[in-house]
């Protein structure tokens, strides 16, 4: 898979406020995400990778989430 998230799991529960870690190849390392509530886009956002176009490490803070049984996607 061209990204992976490591951390936080599939059904896992978080705060608000939370990290996301994970690894990826991404163009021109930006990893781009949106938190989702079904499908509407309740935040996002974006970091980097750690180098580009190559399965690499990334880490990025997700802040002020709603509460609810939301998605995390990279887009």
């Amino acid at each position: 898979a061209p990204v992976w998230v490591i951390s936080p799991q599939d059904g896992d529960t978080v705060g608000r406020t939370f990290d996301v870690e994970g690894r990826g190849a991404f163009f021109e390392a930006n990893v781009s995400w949106q938190l989702l509530d079904g499908t509407r886009v309740v935040t996002e956002g974006s970091g980097t990778a750690q180098e580009c176009c190559a399965l690499s490490p990334y880490r990025f803070t997700v802040k002020n989430a709603p509460p609810g049984d939301l998605s995390l996607i990279h887009i």
